[in-house]
């Protein structure tokens, strides 16, 4: 976690793989399911966005 305590921030980091593209994903919440949501979503986002730029 980020914090310490009762309402510690965990933090998440994850790897998307597609057509040879590694994508990384970042996300922290005080709830680690919600933390690792938010890295899917953002490495989803930025997948999306080089689509759409290529």
């Amino acid at each position: 976690s980020v914090t310490e305590g009762e309402d510690a921030i965990g933090e998440v980091s994850l790897k998307v793989q597609d057509n040879g593209h590694i994508i990384t994903g970042h996300g922290a919440s005080t709830d680690i399911i919600e933390a690792s949501a938010r890295a899917y979503i953002h490495a989803v986002n930025k997948l999306i966005q080089i689509r759409s730029e290529g």
